[in-house]
């Protein structure tokens, strides 16, 4: 029967994410021999070269971008070419359910790529990649950010530091919680007809990608505000000004305004009891529409394990 049927596929499906996941782990333990017999995470060493270039490449893969390099040619020298990738399966919603359940299980890899080569440092290059793609202007990507957080926070006991802080969350967490009194840009221009036609422009899409790939670039010195006024840059000489934008902006209920209010609360109380704003009734109210609304089982998974976490620490 159909409903069997469905079963068996979604056995099938869970064996394969286990299997993968176990596969990953392994990996990741396989490299620290590796890296002790080659020196350590010490700067300057070919080891921490390795590795840096391995998360960076990742890390642009999880928002979507493929770094590609082309070869010399008429004289000139070797190019870095970043483009976007269509990562969708499917048609519809069913389209939308897999990317989703993708990008939570890509998320996750990067967080535990974070957790054992970068564990003894106070900090990384993921943490200014959050701060980032959170104030990016494209919704796929302020997302991917929140749910990156979600993983990297929920195997850091932020609770535990004396002093309410930890290096690596503390640059950006205050603007996660702001995210709540004014809508993130992403939404602004999403639901903006002019600025919705830059969003899919694949020039705008390729200078704004070559802008965040400079953050990886240590030689460049670029910081997360740098890349940040960049973007604002680049649709400002389109007639796009992201300051009017957020002095029109009307907040309305749409299923991206929804989606990522779910995601931002699960960033917020992701982080602990000590960081929750005064007032959690915005986070209640944005997860229990969620709760109510969304179509999609894995963000309403997401969405219940948010609330279970609230209850928990409140």
């Amino acid at each position: 029967s159909h409903s069997e049927c469905q079963s068996n596929d979604e056995e099938t499906s869970s064996a394969l994410s286990k299997a993968r996941d176990q596969a990953w782990s392994s990996t990741l333990d396989s490299l620290a021999p590796f890296i002790q017999f080659n020196g350590g995470m010490g700067t300057g060493g070919r080891s921490r070269e390795v590795i840096n270039g391995t998360l960076n490449t990742l890390t642009l893969r999880y928002l979507g971008i493929s770094k590609s390099v082309m070869a010399p040619k008429d004289g000139k020298p070797k190019t870095t070419q970043f483009t976007r990738i269509n990562d969708t399966i499917g048609i519809g919603e069913m389209a939308t359910e897999i990317t989703f359940h993708s990008k939570l299980a890509s998320a996750l890899a990067l967080s535990q790529f974070h957790e054992k080569m970068f564990s003894k440092e106070q900090t990384s290059i993921l943490s200014d990649t959050i701060y980032s793609i959170l104030q990016s202007p494209w919704f796929s990507h302020c997302e991917a950010g929140c749910l990156l957080h979600n993983s990297i926070a929920s195997s850091t006991n932020l609770d535990s530091n004396k002093d309410d802080s930890h290096p690596f969350f503390v640059k950006y967490l205050p603007f996660i919680i702001s995210i709540f009194e004014k809508p993130p840009i992403c939404l602004l221009l999403k639901e903006n007809a002019t600025a919705h036609v830059s969003l899919d422009d694949s020039n705008v899409q390729s200078i704004c990608d070559n802008g965040l790939a400079m953050l990886f670039n240590s030689s460049l010195n670029c910081s997360s505000e740098d890349i940040v006024h960049m973007w604002q840059k680049i649709f400002t000489k389109r007639g796009i000004s992201f300051e009017n934008l957020r002095k029109s902006s009307k907040k309305s209920l749409t299923t991206a305004s929804m989606r990522l209010s779910a995601s931002i609360s699960g960033a917020v109380i992701s982080c602990g009891s000590k960081h929750l704003p005064p007032k959690v009734t915005p986070l209640i109210r944005a997860l229990m529409t969620s709760l109510k609304n969304e179509e999609s089982h894995s963000r309403r998974i997401e969405t219940c394990r948010s609330i279970s976490k609230l209850v928990s620490i409140l």
